[in-house]
């Protein structure tokens, strides 16, 4: 079993290599635009990917899509959704801005999805904590020097 410490140095990780990951679409996106960036952002992990289980897993798995429910498959259509708008807002507003707005938006989607899940006992103060993160990227973007960022 991982313990807590490695599991969560992982997603710090993670993390790393998703901001690395947005400064990196951000630029092919003012280079070239936000659908040909989610192009390449997919091709080149699909590739990765097909590298990476064929050295060190073997493909059992495959035979088994069938088994998975069709709305799973909604992740991809919404990670290239996802990538589409990262390559059009990162030139506009810089990694760190829209890594604060989406990891609002991220902490907003999981609270609701976890109180429906019931997974949050005290409703009342989960509201409140979104209403919070809510009002503090409004903070942010009402008196922040947002308005010397080019927006395009």
């Amino acid at each position: 079993m991982l313990s807590l410490i490695f599991v969560l140095f992982l997603a710090f990780v993670a993390g790393l290599s998703l901001g690395i990951n947005r400064s990196i679409l951000g630029k092919l996106g003012s280079e070239s635009n936000p659908i040909q960036a989610s192009v390449l952002n997919h091709l080149s992990g699909t590739i990765f990917l097909a590298v990476f289980l064929g050295l060190f897993f073997d493909f059992h798995f495959i035979h088994e899509f069938d088994k998975v429910p069709f709305h799973s498959y909604w992740g991809g259509a919404i990670g290239a959704v996802f990538i589409i708008i990262t390559s059009f807002v990162i030139p506009r507003i810089g990694v760190l801005k829209t890594s604060i707005f989406f990891i609002g938006g991220q902490i907003v989607c999981g609270s609701f999805i976890d109180i429906l899940m019931e997974k949050i006992s005290n409703i009342p103060q989960a509201v409140l904590g979104i209403v919070f993160i809510v009002l503090g990227l409004c903070f942010k973007l009402l008196f922040s020097k947002f308005s010397s960022t080019k927006v395009a």
